[in-house]
């Protein structure tokens, strides 16, 4: 797991679909590698999003 600060994952969640999405457009002609960048997104966020609940659960609320 990641072992980041809780307010900066905090950032990552919100970042990462953003660069996500932009990315997704690059690769409008190649299929295959448009697939990769959404699944690629998808995992780094569930990741990001995981992180988060050792802090979650101990009783902290982060926020950015």
């Amino acid at each position: 797991m990641l072992s980041h600060a809780p307010e900066t994952l905090i950032l990552m969640a919100l970042s990462i679909p953003l660069i996500g999405a932009l990315l997704i457009p690059l690769f409008h002609n190649r299929p295959n590698a448009r697939e990769a960048v959404t699944l690629v997104t998808a995992g780094a966020l569930a990741l990001t999003t995981w992180s988060l609940l050792p802090h979650v659960l101990a009783g902290a609320r982060p926020e950015a």
